[in-house]
């Protein structure tokens, strides 16, 4: 039944992400257990925008991955209405988690993106999520937009907080989940959030890939962390203007 319900989660993801011009995106989660909490999905809407979101569950294992898939549904439905809301989108998700996983303490911590290859914008709407890196090529520094905001479904009507990027050509932002910067070394100590920023940094002057950046992220992990299971999923979508 396990392995059944790991295989039918394999299909919650999307097999690709849908390609926009001008953009190099990628995005992998590797799960803790059998089962994921992590989620991370992408739909390109009509007009050619594209609407990505990461989350991450609170715990893991089956419980979590049952939160994931009430994500995965919602998300699917307000992506695929005739006339695409943002806020309606935000607001579906929360009254999920508010309204049928509340009582559970199941809750989960989104970003979600809009961007639009037209104008090369970003906008971002976060919810307790860890706040993504943003390697400006023109500077080669990192930037951490600071977006703070309550979790989906720990109130009945959540405000979260917006940025709103451009992009110049190079530029990539990258999203993730804590169980890379809050992986276990070998040294007992964790990953952390800084070593983590400087890695993507010195691979985005490089220039490498989105698929080849989080290839690397991965390898650097394996060589570092505490030998045996992970102790968390961990996720990452990559964003770079060609």
């Amino acid at each position: 039944e396990l392995e059944m319900a790991r295989i039918v989660q394999t299909q919650l993801f999307p097999e690709s992400i849908p390609p926009v011009p001008g953009y190099d995106i990628a995005a992998r989660n590797q799960p803790a257990t059998d089962l994921s909490g992590d989620y991370y999905d992408a739909r390109l809407l009509p007009d050619g925008r594209l609407i990505f979101l990461i989350g991450d569950a609170t715990g893991h294992g089956v419980s979590a991955a049952l939160a994931m898939a009430m994500a995965k549904a919602t998300f699917s439905y307000y992506v695929s209405r005739p006339v695409f809301s943002f806020d309606d989108l935000v607001r579906g998700l929360n009254r999920v988690f508010h309204l049928e996983l509340r009582s559970t303490r199941k809750y989960m911590t989104v970003s979600i993106g809009l961007l639009d290859p037209r104008t090369h914008t970003l906008e971002i709407r976060n919810a307790g999520h860890n706040f993504p890196f943003l390697f400006r090529a023109a500077t080669g520094t990192i930037i951490v937009p600071d977006m703070p905001g309550f979790v989906l479904g720990m109130r009945p009507k959540l405000r979260v907080p917006i940025e709103r990027l451009s992009f110049e050509p190079e530029d990539l932002i990258v999203f993730y989940t804590d169980g890379y910067s809050e992986c276990v070394l070998k040294d007992g100590g964790f990953f952390g959030e800084k070593p983590l920023a400087e890695l993507i940094r010195s691979h985005a002057l490089n220039r490498v890939s989105s698929p080849a950046l989080i290839d690397l992220l991965f390898s650097r992990l394996e060589e570092v962390r505490q030998p045996g299971p992970m102790a968390d999923d961990v996720t990452f979508i990559a964003i770079r203007r060609t």
